[in-house]
């Protein structure tokens, strides 16, 4: 950034400083223009102190643009030849005949030297990078000189760090055989992996010389042991329910192999919820997880007051690193008190048999505070009656989101969400139980009207729908380290019909947030107002302060 406009507002002492400041940008915009391919620029300057404030004038000549004419990548002198053809500039993503961008020419550096890694040359390195420009010919000859190392397969491989976790549920996650060609690649997944089992602070994965078995390399993986067991606790507040208070308590390594048991207790003015989860990671593979799961509910709602229980038993196989489906068998009890669709129904009871299905795919790079990737998933759960009263139903639904970022400095990250949902099988939403409706409104839904209020209402009392369709957008902004803002629209509504009717309308809230970064993640505050505001049911704002991102 020129100095000269961004102190525009704080003027030197003196001419002689105001020349010392513009000269100083002269070498800025000669690099700017030649990290576009214009290395040929000139570029001067020029002060007119006749007027007030003092107008100082840059002039850029910026020539030609030179092209990329040829890109070579060689072997260091004395080096052994390499089992593969040497990379052309494609590769390495470069185009040439195109203007020489110095950004994407110091990029290719570590590209060319991946090609090599991933190719059996695991002490790859770049000995130089070599540009030879034509002024007259406007053309540049980039040249990357590259000292290969030895040719490798990969040896045995090494876990050290090891105290409670047992080794033999490491070794499955290793994507390559012994004598298979080096890969780069293989190792760095292997990490992420290992990382990926949440059951270690740090993990590491690198190349090991063999020096009695030329050619071979070991794998040396570093582990530091994280404490298996996690005790969280917080708070919320939302003005459409009121304060909230929430426990946690984690076992990740319950037997040492990995396993994971998960309990949850949740209280607020509207709720109360128990939730005890158990997984294993490598059930009968190393694709596969075993999940089982009870929650057991007490809510009292404007739309209805129930308790209910439910269990589940699912297996999740992975069918890529980042695409799983999921199968299994559920079970679910609930005793309605009351139902604002169905008032003259008192304490009746449901009991329903469920086989929830699932494909997901995520490629996030952080689900507590996403900055980068996508999320998808589609859940499809046909629903049986157990009392004999021929209730059968399916409820499916389809929910992603992305995130994008726009800026590095600050960290500006448009974040978006949408979501869709049905149940078919009845022919009205009040036949079914009312905590199986679909509701739309509150904090991790449309942010601007309270829980539940988006969608159908008798008086202010909620009904539920057999659809719904909701979305939502956020700009996030980190200010600092420590601090951030979020700009954020949010819309959708739930439908008496078994598909979604955006037509006929759809309520929008809008509100801006704070976020404090904390290590066990972003702690949120946002006001929201709605903007199709609704006489008699919908307040002016909505505040709600929670632990987490709204999605």
């Amino acid at each position: 950034m020129s100095d000269t406009a961004s102190k525009a507002d704080k003027p030197p002492a003196s001419l002689f400083l105001l020349k010392g400041r513009a000269r100083g940008d002269l070498k800025k915009l000669k690099d700017a223009m030649a990290s576009r391919g214009y290395f040929a620029a000139q570029v001067s300057y020029s002060i007119d102190d006749s007027t007030t404030p003092v107008q100082v004038r840059f002039t850029v000549d910026p020539g030609g643009a030179f092209l990329l004419k040829w890109v070579d990548v060689e072997l260091s002198e004395g080096s052994e030849p390499v089992r593969f053809t040497l990379p052309e500039a494609s590769e390495l993503g470069l185009a040439l005949e195109a203007p020489a961008v110095s950004k994407d020419i110091v990029n290719a550096d570590d590209k060319v030297v991946s090609i090599f890694k991933n190719r059996g040359h695991p002490f790859a390195s770049l000995s130089r990078r070599k540009a030879v420009a034509d002024p007259q010919a406007l053309t540049l000859h980039v040249t990357y000189v590259v000292t290969p190392g030895p040719y490798c397969v990969f040896g045995p491989t090494a876990l050290t760090g090891l105290k409670d976790v047992k080794e033999r549920l490491l070794l499955p996650l290793i994507p390559w055989k012994e004598g298979d060609e080096y890969n780069q690649e293989k190792v760095d997944l292997f990490q992420q992996r290992l990382a990926d089992l949440g059951l270690f602070a740090k993990a590491t994965a690198a190349p090991k010389i063999l020096p009695k078995e030329p050619g071979r390399v070991e794998v040396e993986a570093q582990v530091t042991e994280r404490k298996p067991r996690t005790f969280k606790g917080g708070v919320t507040y939302n003005t459409d329910d009121g304060p909230g208070a929430q426990v946690n308590w984690e076992h990740r390594n319950l037997f040492g192999n990995g396993e994971r048991l998960k309990l949850h207790l949740a209280v607020s003015q509207v709720s109360k919820v128990f939730e005890a989860n158990f997984e294993n990671p490598f059930f009968l593979d190393q694709r596969q997880r075993l999940l089982a799961g009870v929650r057991a509910a007490d809510e009292n709602t404007k739309a209805y007051h129930g308790q209910n229980a439910t269990g589940e038993l699912k297996i999740s196989r992975k069918l890529g690193e980042q695409v799983s489906a999921q199968v299994g068998l559920g079970y679910r009890s609930s005793l309605v008190y009351d139902d604002a669709a169905n008032p003259s129904a008192v304490n009746t009871r449901y009991n329903l048999a469920s086989v929830p299905l699932g494909l997901s795919a995520d490629t996030r790079d952080d689900p507590l505070n996403p900055s980068r990737g996508w999320m998808f998933a589609v859940n499809a759960t046909p629903w049986v009656d157990a009392q004999g009263t021929n209730l059968n139903f399916v409820k499916a639904v389809a929910a992603g989101s992305h995130y994008l970022r726009l800026l590095e400095k600050p960290s500006l990250i448009l974040a978006t969400r949408a979501s869709l949902g049905t149940i078919s099988g009845v022919s009205a939403s009040r036949l079914l139980p009312p905590d199986i409706r679909f509701y739309a409104g509150g904090s991790g839904s449309i942010r601007g009207y309270a829980y539940q209020s988006a969608g159908p209402l008798r008086g202010d009392k909620p009904l539920g729908g057999r659809s719904i369709f909701d979305f939502g957008t956020e700009l996030r902004i980190r200010l600092t380290e420590m601090f951030g803002l979020v700009f954020f629209m949010d819309g959708g509504n739930a439908f008496e019909a078994e598909y979604p009717e955006p037509g006929k309308g759809l309520l929008l809230g809008a509100g801006t947030g704070l976020r404090v970064f904390t290590p066990i993640g972003p702690f949120r505050v946002d006001v929201a107002t709605p903007l199709n505001r609704r006489r008699n049911v919908d307040d002016v704002f909505q505040l709600y302060i929670s632990l987490g991102q709204a999605f």
